[in-house]
């Protein structure tokens, strides 16, 4: 088996696997009619980026709670509940399941509106929802309580090294000339954001290394500095920086690129590297 794992100055050497221990499972209780894929994985990826930077090990703190990005035609969120109105869902729960239904989606070919148990140790212990807009069979089901909302993070080109926005961080992207596809492409964030949320919040990195094991992307991130400023915060933005900007070019190759902070010209770089195929399954 294959595992993700990162280098880093300040921490020891990780080991992660996204779906967690064999005895955590989930189960599909309601399926109903089709929703966009990018949005699943968009959502998944922008939602998990804002739970990796909390205690992996700690709880949500509501019984409920829906998670939705409203660049999505019609409007798509995840709705993460707890089995009983006083109890909280562990956010390690909520890593492990989003991997576990993401990969299952992929292999059914099966992106719908649904409903899906978490259980370990053969206990329920929550439940993850996808709900599309107009999805009403499903918004009958867990009773929402509190949101959050996506907030994109600014994206540029390297082509022309032309920023979107004058936001406190850039992300500069170029393509490479390897074809991936998109549940690659998404798949790989997936498992760095579980590996990155299970690391200390003061963590420093000099080389950072990611995948999902059975799809066809690794991530790897490094920094430039000695001593490096890549921290854990910073890669968690680069990540979903990168795979947001990919969403946004609708292009499914590899990619390149840095993430540059210190005002709107991007004054030092904080993050280099992209995703490609792993070197052992590239050709001579």
């Amino acid at each position: 088996m294959q595992f993700h794992f990162c280098e880093t100055q300040n921490a020891s050497l990780g080991v992660a696997v996204p779906w967690g221990p064999d005895d955590f499972r989930v189960l599909v209780t309601h399926r109903t009619r089709s929703i966009k894929r990018e949005a699943v994985f968009m959502t998944a990826v922008w939602f998990l980026s804002e739970q990796a930077k909390r205690n992996f090990n700690g709880r949500l703190s509501r019984p409920a709670i829906a998670f939705r990005d409203a660049t999505f035609s019609p409007p798509f969120r995840i709705v993460v509940s707890a089995p009983k109105p006083d109890q909280r869902v562990l956010r390690s729960h909520i890593f492990w399941g989003i991997a576990r239904i993401l990969n299952q989606m992929i292999k059914d070919d099966a992106f719908v509106g649904s409903i899906w148990l978490l259980q370990f140790r053969g206990q329920e212990v929550g439940s993850i929802s996808f709900i599309g807009g107009s999805d009403h069979d499903l918004d009958a089901q867990p009773k929402l309580i509190g949101s959050a909302l996506a907030r994109p993070i600014t994206t540029g080109s390297t082509a022309d090294l032309t920023p979107i926005s004058d936001g406190p961080s850039i992300f500069y992207g170029e393509f490479l000339s390897e074809q991936l596809i998109m549940e690659d492409i998404f798949m790989s964030p997936i498992a760095a954001l579980i590996l990155l949320a299970e690391m200390p919040a003061q963590s420093i990195f000099a080389v950072f290394r990611a995948l999902y094991p059975g799809y066809r992307c690794i991530q790897v991130w490094h920094s430039d500095k000695l001593p490096s400023t890549m921290s854990k915060e910073v890669l968690i933005e680069t990540i979903t920086s990168a795979v947001h900007y990919a969403l946004g070019k609708n292009n499914w190759h590899g990619l390149r690129g840095v993430l540059k902070r210190g005002g709107p010209d991007g004054a030092y770089v904080v993050a280099t590297g992209g995703y490609h195929i792993p070197l052992s399954e590239q050709g001579p």
